[in-house]
């Protein structure tokens, strides 16, 4: 939170930005800064739903959430402005209302998802940070990744330059957002087979999803 502060109040030193954007940008950027902190502390408490299987029902909160968010554009577009901030501000609102939705139901599914300091398990705190260890740490670097590139080029090229490059990433994204979403038809099988401590299917999963990954890209 510290740092999105920081970066929202030097943004310019950051990003190549018209000065008459200046503060439009800083309120584009703290609200996504905003919305993270928010959504990080949630997610701790939504595991409910996965521990109970209830992946329809994921799948209806973020229906909801695109309803809207779709909705919420429509209104601020038409009946406010037409601005790139209400855009940020109608997609962040939605995700937060889709946390909150997520964490209200987890808690109802799985009582006992509470913060208590007195049920602190320091020997199971190695256990569940190398649980998706790997896959966080993938997640940062691709994060780092793709949002290195349009910095730079923000930085040192022209605004043609970004148009482009968001041009010619269109169909990688695309290929690994449909990816992303047959991955997560393997969420429950994978989750099962955590449960009951079948690491070496849980290899053999990895592997041969890591075998297709090769193959597409």
């Amino acid at each position: 939170l510290v740092g999105g502060v920081l970066f929202c109040v030097h943004v310019q030193s950051v990003l190549s930005i018209p000065r008459g954007l200046r503060l439009e940008s800083q309120e584009i950027l703290g609200t996504i800064f905003v919305s993270l902190v928010i959504k990080t502390i949630a997610s701790t408490f939504e595991s409910g739903i996965v521990v109970k299987q209830r992946f329809v029902l994921l799948n209806a909160i973020s229906l909801g959430t695109t309803i809207v968010r779709i909705a919420m554009i429509a209104l601020l577009l038409l009946g406010v402005s037409a601005k790139v901030l209400w855009l940020v501000v109608a997609s962040q609102f939605a995700e937060i209302l889709g946390s909150i939705g997520r964490l209200v139901i987890s808690v109802r599914l799985v009582p006992c998802i509470r913060v208590s300091l007195r049920e602190v398990n320091k020997g199971l705190i190695r256990e569940l940070f190398s649980y998706n260890s790997w896959s966080l740490i993938a997640s940062i670097a691709f994060t780092i990744r793709t949002s290195a590139n349009p910095l730079i080029l923000n930085r040192f090229g022209t605004a043609l330059d970004v148009s482009c490059f968001y041009i010619g990433t269109m169909i990688l994204n695309s290929v690994r957002t449909a990816f992303t979403s047959i991955g997560k038809t393997v969420l429950p099988s994978v989750t099962a087979m955590h449960a009951m401590d079948q690491e070496e299917r849980i290899g053999r999963t990895f592997l041969r999803f890591g075998r297709y990954t090769v193959w597409l890209y």
